[in-house]
C-alpha cells in the first residue's frame, strides 16, 4: 500500500480528531508562554500579592491543557501507529468471499 494511502486511512479513521503531529505543534506553542507566565510570578514583587492570584490562575489553567494535550497527543500517536501496523500487515488484495 502506498504511504499516501495509508496517511489517508490514518486521517479517515481519525476523523475530526488531530494529528499526533498537530497536538505536538500546539504543546510547543503553548511552553513558551506558560515558561513567561511562570517567570512573571517569580518576578512578581512581594508587594504586588493582589496580582499573585490572577497569575497563580492563569497559570494553573494553562498546566491542565498542557497535560490534556499531551493525553491527547499519546491517544493520537498510539491510534496512528495502531492503524499504521494494521496496514502493514494486511495483505494488499484481501480474498474474495
Amino acid at each position: 500500500m502506498a504511504e499516501r494511502d495509508a496517511e489517508q486511512i490514518v486521517a479517515d479513521f481519525l476523523g475530526d480528531n488531530p494529528r499526533a503531529e498537530e497536538l505536538a505543534a500546539l504543546r510547543r506553542a503553548l511552553a513558551p508562554r506558560l515558561a513567561a507566565l511562570k517567570a512573571s510570578r517569580e518576578a512578581l514583587p512581594p508587594e504586588n500579592i493582589v496580582e499573585l492570584g490572577p497569575l497563580q490562575a492563569q497559570i494553573a489553567t494553562m498546566e491542565r491543557h498542557m497535560d490534556a494535550l499531551a493525553v491527547e497527543l499519546a491517544v493520537s500517536q498510539f491510534t496512528e501507529d495502531t492503524v499504521r501496523a494494521a496496514l502493514a500487515k494486511a495483505p494488499d488484495d484481501p480474498p474474495d468471499e
